[in-house]
């Protein structure tokens, strides 16, 4: 099925401004996961994601762990608000770096039965 196919047989959302309130991307748009203050957090993570996929089924699991930890929408969060001063950098970059170390610890309870074809799939 194809995007276009999809937007036939479904209504469109809701207009911004009938959004209820809530602070997740203010201001209605992607900016607070990929606007200029947050840019090399979003690259880096993309940049991660392809590299993982180039391993193909290969990646194991403390892998794709650490790539979803470097996917967390809150790092993102927590710096385009300029909340929690550079924590959110920090751990981004931190498991960014734990990512690419094969002698690093996996992360503590996130997603332990992940699974490479989970991320592989079309």
């Amino acid at each position: 099925s194809r995007l276009d196919d999809a937007l036939t047989r479904h209504a469109p959302a809701p207009a911004p401004d009938e959004l209820p309130a809530t602070s997740w991307g203010t201001p209605r748009d992607l900016s607070t996961w990929s606007g200029p203050p947050v840019g090399d957090l979003a690259f880096a993570a993309r940049r991660a994601e392809l590299d993982v996929l180039a391993l193909r089924g290969a990646a194991g699991e403390r892998v794709l762990r650490e790539l979803l930890a470097v996917q967390a929408s809150d790092w993102a969060f927590l710096a385009a608000r300029g909340q929690a001063g550079p924590y959110a950098c920090e751990r981004a970059a931190g498991h960014l770096a734990a990512l690419r170390d094969p002698t690093s610890p996996p992360p503590r309870n996130l997603a332990r039965h992940v699974v490479a074809r989970s991320l592989l799939a079309p």
